[in-house]
């Protein structure tokens, strides 16, 4: 064997060896990033963000019916939308003073990365400042104060770079305060359950999970708002539970998951707590900021 060829093959042995560490170390490195509470943390990050159907998102429907009257709210949420990715219908009880609505809507292209279609089915009830029941926001020229807003219903699919979304079932019971001003503020319970296809560092896992959420004093803008979610502000806190089945590979034992969970909403983020861990995730795409 000439210098040469023996010279070729003293390389090619050096750099399989090379190539095998570099690939254990990185398997290494992506293995203690695949936790639990990142995943978790990775569901609660698309459970809350606008262009999900998330928490955002439901809250920004509710802010833009506190406007004007009946005609105008039309109006004006119809002019953000295109109609053909948007309805709504909606229908007052006049004996129990609420307002019925259904909305409906589409983002993006199905098969396309990022997309979103949800329904939801929501109740809204606009008090005055005797917390009597009135038509509509502004009726006979007083102003709702406090207004009451449940979701009943919903339904719908999301699909990021890292989640495909299921939603098996939502509802929430919030109370709006200071309903007459700019900014208002959303007490209340929240309930999401779903099942995410979770993807990332070579595994697929399947998390049938639930969350169990309190608003606390979350203060938003009244109003159609083009950056509604950079405007949000507040605190939840709550229970994240799950079972998790990987479907390719494995990297943790724990498939059984119980967290308390923290979040802060600002500045179009969330502060995000799983357990001991901590994350940030984007109150926009849904999700977490690496």
């Amino acid at each position: 064997m000439n210098a040469k060829r023996y010279l070729i093959i003293i390389c090619l042995i050096f750099s399989l060896v090379l190539f095998f560490v570099i690939t254990s170390c990185a398997e290494k490195d992506n293995e203690e990033k695949l936790t639990p509470d990142r995943d978790a943390g990775e569901t609660i990050a698309g459970a809350m963000a606008l262009s999900t159907g998330g928490a955002i998102d439901q809250m920004a429907d509710l802010c833009e019916f506190l406007v004007y009257d009946s005609t105008e709210v039309d109006k004006v949420i119809m002019s953000h939308y295109n109609t053909r990715d948007y309805q709504m219908h909606k229908t007052y009880n006049e004996a129990l003073g609420q307002w019925n609505i259904t909305v409906e809507r589409t983002r993006g292209i199905v098969g396309v990365i990022p997309y979103a279609h949800t329904t939801r089915n929501y109740i809204l009830k606009y008090l005055d400042a005797d917390g009597n029941p009135q038509h509509y926001y502004v009726t006979d020229s007083d102003t709702a104060r406090t207004v009451n807003f449940r979701i009943m219903h919903g339904t719908g699919q999301f699909m990021t770079r890292r989640i495909s979304h299921d939603l098996d079932s939502l509802g929430a019971s919030w109370t709006i305060t200071n309903a007459n001003q700019e900014m208002v503020t959303i007490n209340g319970g929240y309930h999401r359950a779903a099942t995410d296809t979770i993807r990332g560092w070579n595994r697929i896992r399947a998390s049938n999970h639930q969350l169990e959420l309190n608003f606390e004093d979350v203060v938003a803008p009244r109003g159609p708002h083009q950056l509604f979610y950079q405007a949000v502000s507040g605190h939840v806190t709550g229970t994240f539970d799950a079972v998790v089945t990987f479907m390719s590979g494995t990297a943790y034992n724990e498939t059984t998951i119980h967290r308390d969970i923290d979040i802060v909403f600002g500045n179009g983020r969330g502060d995000v707590t799983v357990g001991s861990k901590h994350y940030t995730a984007d109150l926009y795409l849904g999700e977490l900021i690496d």
